[in-house]
Order: C-alpha cells, then sequence, then structure tokens
C-alpha cells in the first residue's frame, strides 16, 4: 500500500475519528478538531412552513486537501419529507437550506439530521499511467463516494477517466428536533386579583414557551392591568408578573401565552379587595334622630351597599 503524502496525513491526524451528536433542540453544534458541524430550526419558521440549514466548515488549510461535505434529512413523525447534499468547494463551506419546502402540520414532530464527512481525492493515475500523490482543486466538488473530476481531461491521454482513488471520512452527526405545537393551559394560580394589587401568577401546562427562541409570549385582554415574565420560563411552568391599576375595571380578563404554532388563554378575574371599616362618625346616635352616617375604610369599591343588623330600641 502506499503512504499517504505527508500533508494529507498531518490533515487526516488533525480531523481525527468519527464522532456523533445528538440534540433535541433547535439548534446542535459540534467541533471535532477544526471541523465545525452546525445544524438549526431558525426562527423563520412559521406555524405553516419549516425553516432549516446544515452546515460543515474546515479551515483553509485543510479545505485545500479536504472538502467537506453535508447530507441532511428532515422527517416527519418518522417519515422522510425532504432530503439534501451539498459540498464545499474552494469555499471551504457545504451547506444545504430548507427554505420552507417542508410544510408544518401542527401537532407534527420534525426532525432534522445532518451527516457531516470531509472528502479527498490522495491518489489517481493519469494518461501518462504514473500515479499522484495529490489532491488537484479539480477534484474539489465531488460527493460523496462515485468522484468524477470536473477537469479530468487534463490528467488523461484522451482514452479514458483517470483512475482515482478516494476517502470519504464521516466526521459526525448533528439532530435537532421540534414539536409544532400551541401552548396548553392547564392551570393558572392565582387565578384572581384586586385593584390596586401587584403580585406573581403561576401558569401551568405544556408548550408554553416558543420552542424555537424559548421565549414566552404573554398577554391579557382589557384595560389596567399589565404583565411579564419573570425569571426563566420552561416549556411546562411560566411565571408572570402582574400589576392591576387602582382604576382598573373588574371582572373577567382572558390571559394567554403564544408561540409561533398557536394561542391559549385563561381565566384571570378582576375585583375589588373585602371591605374594611376602620371607623364611624358618629359612632353612634339616639332613636328618632335623623343624621349622615360617614363610614370610613377600604375596599368600598364603586357601588358599595350599607346594611345595618339588629332591631331598633
Amino acid at each position: 500500500m502506499t503512504a499517504l503524502p505527508a500533508s494529507l496525513s498531518k490533515c487526516l491526524s488533525t480531523l481525527g475519528l468519527a464522532i456523533a451528536l445528538a440534540a433535541l433542540a433547535p439548534a446542535a453544534r459540534a467541533q471535532l478538531g477544526y471541523v465545525d458541524e452546525v445544524t438549526e430550526i431558525t426562527a423563520d419558521t412559521t406555524a405553516q412552513s419549516l425553516y432549516s440549514y446544515s452546515t460543515t466548515y474546515v479551515p483553509y488549510f485543510i479545505c485545500v486537501s479536504y472538502e467537506p461535505g453535508v447530507h441532511a434529512t428532515i422527517t416527519e413523525n418518522g417519515t422522510v419529507v425532504w432530503e439534501d447534499v451539498a459540498t464545499g468547494g474552494s469555499s471551504c463551506t457545504a451547506e444545504v437550506y430548507n427554505a420552507g419546502y417542508v410544510s408544518i402540520t401542527l401537532g407534527d414532530t420534525y426532525v432534522q439530521t445532518a451527516n457531516h464527512s470531509v472528502y479527498t481525492v490522495y491518489s489517481y493515475t493519469g494518461g501518462d499511467n504514473r500515479p499522484h500523490f495529490e489532491n488537484p482543486a479539480y477534484f474539489h466538488n465531488i460527493y460523496p463516494d462515485e468522484p468524477f473530476p470536473d477537469e479530468y481531461d487534463y490528467y488523461s491521454d484522451g482514452t479514458g477517466d483517470p483512475d482515482i482513488t478516494s476517502w470519504t471520512l464521516e466526521v459526525g452527526m448533528t439532530q435537532v428536533q421540534i414539536t409544532a405545537s400551541a401552548p396548553s393551559i392547564s392551570g393558572i394560580d392565582p387565578d384572581h386579583g384586586v385593584v390596586g394589587q401587584s403580585d406573581t401568577i403561576t401558569v401551568n401546562g405544556t408548550n408554553l414557551i416558543d420552542p424555537i427562541t424559548g421565549d414566552a409570549s404573554p398577554a391579557i385582554d382589557g384595560a389596567g392591568v399589565t404583565i411579564s415574565v419573570n425569571g426563566n420560563p420552561s416549556e411546562s411552568h411560566v411565571i408572570l408578573n402582574y400589576s392591576i391599576d387602582q382604576n382598573a375595571p373588574t371582572g373577567n380578563k382572558t390571559l394567554t401565552l403564544s408561540n409561533r404554532f398557536g394561542t391559549d388563554g385563561a381565566t384571570f378575574a378582576v375585583g375589588y379587595p373585602a371591605a374594611h371599616v376602620t371607623s364611624l362618625s358618629p359612632p353612634s346616635w339616639q332613636a328618632g334622630q335623623s343624621f349622615t352616617l360617614t363610614i370610613n375604610g377600604t375596599g368600598f369599591g364603586t357601588a358599595p351597599t350599607v346594611a345595618i343588623s339588629g332591631a331598633a330600641g
């Protein structure tokens, strides 16, 4: 067996052995030596269309001998619905893009898997019947296992193609997953508040955050109530800050959480605090007397009712 050229042997030792990376997140990235591997479902994704890409990158000093390649597939509930391959050539980056070609069905799970590789021609025999141990640029842009040089006549006497010995190294795998599900709220605690109050609401459920950005997007209808996210939300648990104005209208409000696949809501009631009497003026009166009674306290609302218990004496 003929030894590899020193330059290619050095590159091969830099690349190392094949690895695999799996991730259940919208983006996966791996590095093996100088090979950079990325797969991502992007924020361009909507409730109708999936957008994603996969890339394999190698720096120029490796790219002169090893061409990057990438082979990506997308499955919907386990069935392949999209596939593409690319090589890097002189750009040293192999990229495939799914620009919305995959339609979204709500509730389905989509997995993009990319196999990353580098490819080299480490020997060929041209028309002079002499072996050559170099990786000419003409042999770039070949993937994955049936090499056909763009400029093969340059190395042939015209009687046929050169005899090529090639090598494809599988250097890694990246995988991302997304389920196209709208939020589902199972409950909120508390489910009510009073005017003038500020506190927190805990929302429980599933798919409560955006599966790509990880953000929670809360809203509440009507006037007088403001809400914001408290801390780091999760798929099943979101804490919200809320503040109710003193003059906020009372009644039921709809609190919602949204992601790019839909919205769900729960009822949050706004009311007045319980009435609390601090003093009466006058504190006592005589039978048969007519007077104006002033009641001081809190939580009386805008239309309070007054009742006096006991029998007249």
